[in-house]
Parts: C-alpha cells; structure tokens; sequence
C-alpha cells in the first residue's frame, strides 16, 4: 500500500516538474560550468604561485650554497672515510643554510643523510639522534 502511494506521489510530482524540467536542467549545467571555471581559475592561480615561489628560491643565494652543500655532501659521502668526514661538514653547512629559509623538508632530508653517513662510519648513536630529529621535523 505504501509503495503505491509513493509510486504516485513520485508520478504527480514529475508530471508537475515536466513543463520546468528543461529550465531546472539548463540552471543545473550553468551551475556546473560556472563551478567548473571557478576550480580552473583557481588552479591556475595556485600554479602561478608555485612557479613565483620557486622563482624566487632560485634567485636566494641562501637557496644556491644550500642546494650546493647539500649535492657536495651526497658526492662525498659516496666516497671513502675521509670523504665521508667532509660530507658531514658540507650536510652541517646546508642545514644552517635551510635553517635560515625555514625549509623544514630539506632540513629533515639532510638529517637523513647525516644519518645514514653516521651510520656508514660506525657511529649508531650520532646516527640514531639525527634519524630522530628528521623524524620530529618530517611531522
């Protein structure tokens, strides 16, 4: 009985909706389109802005000698010893370089790398405390 009377309902409803049902489907898609341009613009704003930011990076001599130490450090620490020695200096140096940019995920993969270097030459405990502290600034 039930199912009857909302069959029905459901029936008066879309024959009352019928004459409209073209303007209730034109608004719908202008709604979509316009939302749709709204999501491109602001895409688009937020890739401009990336790009501003990434510009400007790369202009920061700060940014230049951190990339730099950072990619002295990865080749050294490659190396023997002695290299290995080096790297931790050219790592030390780009994380007080990041450190001034505020670069929290740079600074967290440097400590990585300071890491896994202490841990290549033997020193667990140096390496554990640097694993540590990528980990508190990674969250």
């Amino acid at each position: 009985m039930k199912i009857k009377h909302y069959r029905q309902s459901l029936l008066h409803l879309l024959q009352h909706l019928r004459p409209k049902w073209g303007l209730y489907c034109l608004i719908l898609l202008a709604g979509a389109v316009v939302l749709s341009n709204f999501v491109q613009v602001k895409n688009i704003s937020t890739e401009s802005r990336i790009e501003q930011e990434t510009a400007l990076k790369l202009q920061d001599p700060n940014y230049i000698a951190a990339q730099k130490a950072f990619k002295n450090g990865l080749l050294l620490s490659k190396l023997d010893l002695v290299s290995k020695r080096e790297a931790i200096k050219e790592y030390e140096t780009a994380i007080q370089l990041w450190q001034k940019l505020g670069d929290q995920a740079s600074q967290s993969n440097v400590l990585n790398k300071l890491g896994q270097t202490y841990l290549d030459l033997g020193e667990k405990e140096k390496s554990i405390d640097y694993y540590k502290q990528a980990l508190k600034l990674s969250r």
